[in-house]
């Protein structure tokens, strides 16, 4: 939808429509030393070291040193805190049954995706991932009593449209599984914007992915959805009926084919919203909250290629 708005807008231009395309919005580099809201917060040392690894060539050193340094040394504040989450849940987590029947809400970003999830999550039955599981997935069940101290780590309202945001927010699940698989995640690109063609292979795992990526990021999704019921269900003996799983997160929207095949009982909500109004709601998102993430200055083409 929105490659075919963009396009429209291309053609009333004619052959100018290529100059253009890097003039539809101008995105301004904007919190380059912040390490505040950034969504590798809660990556572990060795998910961050492969990172490094593959993207080495790839990283503004000289811009995003800061940042660099921040997830270093939360990276391995995370991964002992993982260890020890491992340690004392780790049998609880793996004897942990998933409801048959999860909920999924879907749709482009900026559509209502986030106002929908805010307003079935009231109802108790669910159980759904907060910002703290999805920024914090490798220790969330040990730090829950402490993560008061954590609070700093994101503002009180979200960059983009001024919601109000806490730890226990309702939060995108792929936050979550793009720090656990080590980046095998659409989500990536927030962090590489340069490289965001490297990343489409992740939305639905057929075009090029391999078959050790794809079952990284099912074992990621898997776990962390496992760790979500547990804690809404407390079933610590795995004897209890596991509540339903309610989940948001707009890049699900590419791959329901696989989703059915680990839920073939599961529910899907679609919402949409007019494709102009998407497009600039989404450029606004970019040129505000994806400023808090970027390990490389991506050109206006790139973002909204993206």
């Amino acid at each position: 939808i929105i490659t075919a708005a963009v396009s429209t807008t291309f053609a009333v231009f004619g052959k100018k429509g290529a100059r253009l395309e890097s003039e539809i919005y101008n995105f301004t580099p904007k919190f380059q030393n912040a390490t505040k809201n950034n969504i590798l917060s809660g990556i572990t040392f060795f998910a961050w070291i492969s990172i490094l690894w593959r993207r080495l060539y790839d990283i503004d050193f000289t811009t995003y040193w800061r940042r660099i340094v921040f997830i270093t040394f939360m990276s391995i504040l995370n991964s002992m805190i993982g260890c020890l989450e491992h340690f004392w849940y780790g049998s609880a987590i793996q004897r942990q049954r998933l409801h048959e029947e999860p909920v999924f809400i879907l749709g482009h970003p900026r559509t209502g995706t986030t106002h929908l999830f805010n307003i079935l999550s009231l109802d108790r039955k669910f159980a759904y991932t907060n910002t703290f599981q999805a920024g914090f997935p490798s220790g969330f069940l040990l730090l829950e009593r402490y993560k008061s101290y954590l609070n700093d780590v994101v503002d009180s309202k979200r960059p983009m449209d001024n919601m109000a945001l806490t730890l226990d927010s309702p939060q995108e699940d792929e936050l979550g599984v793009n720090v656990l698989s080590h980046g095998t995640s659409y989500y990536q690109p927030i962090v590489f914007m340069k490289n965001e063609k490297d990343y489409r292979k992740y939305i639905n795992f057929e075009n090029g992915a391999k078959s050790s990526e794809k079952r990284n990021w099912l074992d990621s999704f898997l776990y962390l959805m496992k760790k979500v019921t547990l804690k809404h269900t407390r079933d610590w003996d795995g004897t209890e009926e596991p509540s339903p799983l309610l989940i948001k997160s707009p890049v699900h929207t590419g791959r329901v084919k696989l989703l059915l095949q680990l839920f073939p009982k599961a529910k899907f909500i679609y919402i949409h919203r007019n494709p102009y109004d998407v497009f600039l709601s989404a450029a606004r998102m970019a040129d505000t909250a994806y400023w808090y993430s970027y390990l490389n200055t991506p050109t206006n083409k790139e973002v909204i290629e993206f």
